[in-house]
């Protein structure tokens, strides 16, 4: 039977709390609303069968999320008009997941009203341009996680621009960012003191001098990828284990 500590758990499934799919859901969860929304809800997960009316929905309901994630099966419709209602209604958002929505070709929109944004995962959104970036830079200027792994377009300008904007940063993931350079590396390296955890997978055009240089200035590292980066040399990789004394895992390969 439903009842409202079902509502309340840490994740919310979309399909509990507006039950237009399930007229039975719906009846039941319309008697407990008011109750429900004394409650602050903090996170969400929209699942499957959310469309763009029941995202709005949700977000005017609770206006005062703080984590929303997509989920799987509903990343193939997730599009930018959502990613806008979900940016209008939740100025208190603080982390988000978009990964492989390859719908949204934009991140502006968000930053510009999320300014409380903390966490953003847009993994696999490839039509995500420089232009998100720097309203990225702009606006989140308490962002400690980015993650645009496999976003081809995303070069120097606009990565540069967010780290120098966002010092806070602790984990980044610009796998497979093909146009990225030991500029944006050496840019991470002066900006950001606090980094723990960089993915620089793929990233062939990154050579040994910027990531000596990022072993040097960001000593609390205790995570680095560097599968498929060919340019480094077994110099390079001592120099890490020998500066940073916390490192738990590096992956490296040819």
């Amino acid at each position: 039977m439903l009842t409202v500590n079902d509502i309340l758990a840490n994740h919310i499934s979309f399909r509990i709390i507006v039950g237009f799919l399930d007229t039975k859901v719906a009846t039941k969860v319309s008697k407990l609303w008011k109750r429900v929304k004394r409650h602050h809800i903090a996170s969400v997960i929209f699942l499957q069968d959310a469309s763009g009316l029941g995202i709005e929905r949700v977000t005017l309901s609770y206006t005062g999320l703080k984590r929303i994630v997509i989920s799987e099966n509903l990343r193939e419709h997730f599009n930018n008009e959502d990613i806008d209602v979900i940016a209008n209604n939740c100025r208190q958002l603080k982390k988000i997941d978009i990964a492989n929505c390859l719908q949204i070709t934009s991140l502006s929109n968000i930053a510009r009203k999320c300014e409380e944004l903390t966490y953003i995962k847009a993994y696999g959104c490839y039509r995500i341009t420089d232009d998100s970036m720097k309203h990225v830079a702009n606006n989140c200027h308490a962002l400690e996680h980015i993650d645009v792994a496999y976003c081809p377009e995303i070069t120097d300008d606009g990565l540069t621009c967010l780290v120098r904007s966002c010092p806070n940063i602790t984990a980044i993931n610009i796998s497979g960012c093909s146009k990225i350079t030991d500029r944006t590396i050496l840019a991470i390296a002066e900006n950001c003191p606090n980094l723990t955890t960089i993915s620089l997978a793929d990233c062939i055009n990154v050579t040994d001098a910027a990531v000596k240089k990022l072993s040097d200035q960001c000593e609390r590292l205790t995570f680095i990828y560097l599968r498929g980066c060919g340019n480094m040399s077994p110099q390079t990789i001592a120099s890490i284990t020998n500066k940073c004394k916390d490192i738990a895992e590096m992956s490296y390969t040819m």
